[in-house]
């Protein structure tokens, strides 16, 4: 490299005649136009046939056409071809035949290509002798008719001067006439001193325009009177060769050419460069001229090349269909055809043409120094897949004008290079050039050649901008972006991650952000979820908040409503920010004009609610403010406040609150008994004024328009505990519920209705078919009305009133008093009229304990059932425990003999009152009178030789726990009845069991006989044999006073196949037993 050589520098735009293509492609096409010109030259010569001289070079815009025709240039320069280019884009808006024969002659005049006189015919027929430049004067003269009319300007100093002589000459004659005259004679000093006035007067304004304009302009105007300004009108006339002068005069030059043996020059190639680029009508023009002139073969020594663009051409003559193609392509090329005989296309380059083309220019601009140029030319060659020469020398020196611009070695080559192949899309993409700065897009296909993104959009945005303060760069369209988006609230998602972020949105929030766009700010900066930054963005953030908080918290407030952007703050905010705006804002709507008082509780409930959702540490009762409502707002937000109105802290005052209320009682206004209902238990307000109205409209019965509030109203109001006194009366009811249609479920919906539906019932009078959804609201007021012992002997109809409201209360546990003594004999029948169960009625009526008297004791049997027994036992509670225990009371009172009637049958009730209760904690052990009663059924048991009341029997046995009771009664059974007698198997499974409690010592006879009677005939049983050995040291010890007549019984246990797996569990203690010699055999 030459040390002299500077670089980067521009690479010229101007075709070289260098092929930069590996392929010499460019080269090769070059070579055979010449060939094909100088075949033709040379058939033409030899008058064997000759081919129009016009030549079609076909190729894209900046693919080489220029080129190509400079390297033809080049080739037959020496050959005596002259190439002269027209440039058709830069005379588009000359006269063509006029420009073109201008600066075709002047240029062959001036290469000495043209000398010498020339004869040329004129359009007048005439034939002209002249140089050649003359010719061309003469050809190319213009007609000018020039008009010019001056109209003189009288100045200031001019009109002064006329004046003054004016004057000169009327104070001439007066002195004159006063000289000779009479009468009045003026002496002479005086005429002289007058005439001379408008002298003084000249040299006084001469003198000021001399000093004011520094000049004697003005003087000498005043002086002549004259004035040289004036007015010039030039009219000029051109018109353009004719198309025979065209002719004559290209004519002239061939056979100039022709006849020149002697110079070199003997032929001219013209090239109409960059007519593809002029506007339609243009082109049109300019293709006519050149078809009407040289698509013959007219001009031998002239040659005629025209490089276009095969689409732009398309575009320029015809209309391109709605699918961008061309609608006649065929008609197209037939206009081709028509005009070129040969047409050449400059051909396209291969992919290591590419390369080497960007790379020669490259190095030519900027040296082989630069270590970015690799990165650069694949960057490239992704944008600009089929660049051509034009494209590469463009972007190029594009690139060399933004290095000039930004010298200095941070900003990165190849950072500039990005920006000028994105230049289009960030200029011209159709959003602004902040959003595509930002946007995903930068980055699209090439994120692998620019892993630092965001430094590289930082040097963008200075390039874009023109800012060398990189920080101002990086931050200057964050920041336009988001003030947009915070002034039309839109989100801040997408700009999260981009550099600067934090400090730019905390600066705008500081500085744009007023009352008015506060809306659109909070609703913007809500969008930003908080907990994905650091730690010190989120405090800067939170302050935001805080001041947007502030901000709302002066803000105006003109309707009674919650606005969005409160609860947006609220849940944003800090505790105290949110505290004092909540107040500032409560303040403010109490100020408002109150429509409704509801209006006022929905505001309120909003704010509430949102406070308690947002988790903030600021209770509710902390921000709302005491406020007095009139009458009407105060009961409207009531109503729509429910239970919770008093922590809203609204208030009336009593007396108007009461002759307001009983007002709209009056009227029968649609929920003032709502409004009772949540009031009515507030110590705050004393309702007796209310009251005393009421009753006395209910005792009047007249003008009475909604009963049915009135009798809510009364109930509600009545302060005692007891049945309403003040009521309506039956008739005013009767006739009052015809009007209702009890069926249906919007004529009962309404409140009151169960008042008069209760008084209904305790006048006795039932009510049909009744609509079962009103039972509940009956239910919870009828006590006021009627007695629940009267309503539970109303048993009524299927879906008729008494009847529902009987099931319903006593499935849900309703009613103050009840006839206990009717209710526990008639509890079948309640059961069976209602259709309960009875763990509905007993968990009803558990709820009540009777207390007994003797007389009920005696009928101990009218109310402790015995068909009821287990289902006492089953529902404990306070009325049934009361049953058994008036039973367990009678029970212990029965004589000996109880268990069996005179008859001698079994006393079935207290039969089944003991296997009830026997062994319960009503009934826990044995009484007294039970003992004997057991000896009587086991008495009963020997003496038939059966069980008959096995279960009552079992229970007894089971049940009692003191034997010695037993012990005398056992000894003698033992001793004088099991002894000397066989009893059936049945006999030995009741006593089998009570036996063993006396133990196996007695004498042996005693044994024996046991042995015999007792023992020996249930061996073999198996159910008395489970017995035996359940006791077998008392069975085993009597068999042990005599073993020798116990060895049968022993060897059965041992061998009888129904028993002897029972008594295998006693195999030694029958091994005992029985005698040696036996064991022997």
């Amino acid at each position: 490299m030459a040390n002299n050589e500077q670089f980067p520098r521009f690479i010229p735009d101007k075709p070289t005649g260098d092929d930069v293509f590996e392929g010499q492609s460019q080269t090769n096409l070059a070579k055979n136009i010449c060939e094909y010109i100088r075949s033709n030259d040379l058939a033409s010569s030899l008058s064997t046939g000759k081919m129009p001289r016009i030549i079609g070079l076909e190729g894209s815009w900046g693919s080489g056409k220029s080129n190509v025709v400079e390297k033809i240039k080049k080739d037959l320069n020496e050959e005596g071809y002259y190439t002269f280019t027209y440039d058709a884009w830069g005379h588009q808006e000359d006269l063509q035949r006029r420009s073109i024969l201008e600066t075709l002659t002047n240029t062959l005049i001036e290469k000495n290509i043209l000398r010498g006189k020339v004869t040329i015919k004129m359009r007048n027929g005439k034939e002209n002798l002249a140089e050649w430049k003359d010719q061309l004067s003469l050809l190319l003269s213009n007609k000018t008719t020039t008009i010019i009319r001056s109209q003189p300007k009288l100045s200031g100093a001019a009109i002064c001067g006329i004046i003054l002589i004016g004057l000169f000459a009327i104070l001439n004659i007066v002195i004159g006439q006063m000289l000779d005259g009479d009468d009045f004679k003026l002496c002479l000093g005086w005429a002289i001193f007058i005439e001379s006035i408008p002298i003084i007067i000249g040299v006084g304004l001469a003198t000021y325009f001399r000093i004011i304009d520094k000049n004697w302009d003005r003087v000498i105007t005043l002086l002549t009177q004259n004035e040289d300004n004036k007015v010039d009108e030039q009219f000029t006339s051109s018109e353009e060769p004719s198309v025979m002068e065209f002719k004559n005069w290209m004519h002239a030059i061939s056979s100039h050419l022709g006849n020149a043996k002697k110079y070199k020059i003997k032929k001219v190639i013209i090239v109409f460069d960059n007519m593809d680029r002029l506007p339609s009508e243009k082109v049109m023009q300019l293709w006519s001229a050149i078809y009407t002139f040289f698509a013959g073969s007219e001009f031998e020594n002239i040659w005629t090349i025209i490089p276009y663009d095969y689409r732009h051409l398309c575009d320029a003559i015809y209309e391109r269909g709605n699918d961008d193609d061309i609608k006649d392509k065929s008609k197209f090329k037939r206009f081709i055809n028509k005009t070129f005989p040969v047409v050449y296309t400059v051909p396209q380059p291969v992919i290591t043409d590419y390369n080497k083309l960007f790379n020669k220019y490259f190095e030519d601009a900027f040296g082989k120094e630069e270590h970015d140029q690799k990165h650069i030319c694949q960057v490239f060659m992704l944008f600009h897949i089929n660049p051509n020469p034009r494209t590469v020398i463009s972007f190029i020196n594009e690139l060399v004008t933004m290095r000039f611009q930004w010298p200095d070695k941070e900003y990165r080559l190849q950072n500039i290079a990005l920006f000028v192949l994105k230049k289009d899309q960030l200029l011209y993409g159709g959003k602004s050039l902040d959003e595509n700065l930002l946007s995903d897009e930068l980055f699209k296909d090439i994120s692998s050649f620019y892993p630092d993104q965001e430094s590289v959009r930082t040097q963008l945005c200075q390039f874009a901008y023109g800012l060398h303060d990189k920080s101002l760069a990086g931050e200057l369209p964050l920041r336009r972006l988001l003030s947009a988006a915070i002034k039309s609230g839109d989100s801040l998602i997408n700009f999260v991650d981009k550099p600067h972020f934090i400090s730019v949105l905390e600066n705008l929030l500081a500085k744009e952000v007023t009352t008015e766009s506060l809306d659109k700010a909070v609703k913007s900066l809500s969008t930003l979820e908080i907990n994905s930054l650091l730690e010190e963005d989120k405090e800067v953030i939170q302050k935001k908040w805080d001041r947007l908080a502030n901000i709302r918290s002066v803000a105006p407030c003109n309707s009674m409503q919650f606005d969005e952007t409160l609860e947006t703050i609220i849940y944003h905010a800090t505790d105290l920010r949110v505290r004092n705006m909540c107040i500032s804002y409560v303040k403010a709507i109490q100020k408002c004009k109150f429509e409704t008082g509801s209006a006022y509780f929905n505001v309120l409930n909003k704010l509430k609610t949102c406070l308690e959702e947002s988790g903030k540490e600021v209770k509710f009762e902390d921000v709302i403010r005491p406020i007095i409502l009139e009458p009407k707002h105060f009961v409207e937000f009531v109503v729509a406040a429910g239970k919770s109105y008093n922590i809203y802290k609204i208030s009336a005052t009593n007396e108007s609150l009461n002759e307001y209320v009983f007002s709209e009682i009056e009227k029968g206004t649609e929920k003032i008994d709502e409004f009772v209902e949540l009031i009515y238990k507030d110590d705050t307000y004393d309702l007796s004024d209310l009251r005393t109205k009421i009753s006395n409209i209910i005792k009047a019965e007249t003008d009475i328009k909604e009963p049915r509030i009135v009798s809510y109203v009364n109930r509600l109001l009545d302060e005692g505990d007891g049945i309403i006194t003040t009521r309506f009366t039956s008739n005013f009811i009767t006739q009052t519920i015809q009007k209702i249609d009890a069926t249906s479920t919007a004529n009962i919906e309404k409140r009151g209705v169960e008042d008069l539906f209760a008084m209904s019932l305790a006048d006795g009078h039932d009510i049909a078919n009744i609509n079962d959804t009103i039972i509940p609201r009956i239910a919870d007021c009828f006590e006021k009305y009627l007695d629940y012992s009267f309503l539970l002997k109303q048993y009524g109809n299927q879906a008729s009133a008494y009847r529902l409201l009987n099931i319903y209360a006593i499935k849900n546990k309703l009613g103050q008093t009840i006839d206990v003594e009717y209710t526990v004999k008639n509890i079948m029948v309640i059961k069976q009229n209602f259709g309960l169960d009875y763990s509905e009625l007993f968990s009803h009526f558990n709820r009540w304990e009777p207390e007994w008297s003797n007389e009920d004791e005696a009928q101990y049997s009218s109310y402790c059932l015995q068909d009821l027994f287990n289902i006492y036992k089953e529902y404990p509670g306070l009325l049934t425990n009361s049953i058994i225990n008036l039973g367990v009371r009678a029970f212990k009172k029965q004589s000996k003999g109880f268990l069996y009637r005179s008859n001698g049958s079994l006393n079935i009730y207290w039969s089944q009152f003991i296997q009830t209760f026997l062994g319960t904690d009503f009934l826990p052990e044995f009484t007294d009178n039970l003992y004997e009663e057991l000896k009587s059924l086991l008495d009963k048991v020997i003496n038939t030789n059966r069980v008959e009341h096995q279960a009552l029997l079992n229970k007894l046995l089971s049940a009692h726990k003191d034997m010695s009771i037993l012990t005398e009664y056992l000894h003698d059974k033992l001793n004088n009845t099991f002894a000397k007698q066989q009893y059936q198997l049945c006999v030995f499974k009741v006593f089998g069991e009570l036996l063993p409690k006396l133990g196996s010592d007695m004498d042996n006879n005693t044994a024996r006989g046991l042995i015999s009677n007792f023992i020996n005939p249930a061996v073999t049983d198996k159910e008395c044999a489970q017995i035996i050995v359940k006791h077998k040291d008392f069975y085993f010890g009597i068999m042990a006073h005599c073993k020798e007549m116990c060895q049968d019984i022993l060897n059965s246990m041992r061998t009888n196949t129904a028993v002897k797996d029972v008594y295998s569990t006693v195999a030694r203690d029958i091994d005992v037993l029985i005698v040696s010699d036996n064991k022997k055999s």
